[in-house]
């Protein structure tokens, strides 16, 4: 299945958001398949990395550019990756056989939010 994400109009965070389907990318591959836990493990720690590092560049320009719903948006920053790092952490407790469920509920987390809420903010990108 191709993911299908929209654009904001500012293109390092679209750059970004490539990025992060890469990663997503990865851990789908890992997850579920014929590879060691270890694997999977390490997909999913880097995308998480890669979400904080790129969540922090995005509310840096939030805030340059006076974004009016800032606070609303970094919190569902913030809610987005205490999420993934639970739903992982049910994987390490339960094991495999939820992992691929896990990934897709995560896939569908960052695209929503890409697609729904940083959509919101495109007006303000290309107004900057």
């Amino acid at each position: 299945m191709t993911i299908s994400i929209l654009k904001t109009g500012h293109a390092e965070i679209d750059r970004q958001h490539a990025e992060l389907l890469i990663c997503l990318a990865g851990v789908k591959e890992f997850v579920g398949g014929h590879y060691a836990f270890s694997a999977g493990f390490t997909a999913i720690q880097a995308l998480i990395g890669y979400t904080e590092d790129h969540f922090a560049f995005e509310e840096g320009l939030l805030r340059q550019w006076d974004y009016p719903d800032l606070d609303a948006h970094v919190e569902q920053h913030k809610s987005l990756v205490a999420e993934v790092r639970r739903q992982w952490g049910r994987v390490e407790q339960e094991g495999a056989d939820i992992a691929r469920e896990v990934v897709e509920t995560i896939e569908h987390w960052i695209t929503d939010h890409i697609n729904i809420e940083d959509l919101k903010f495109s007006g303000v990108v290309r107004s900057a």
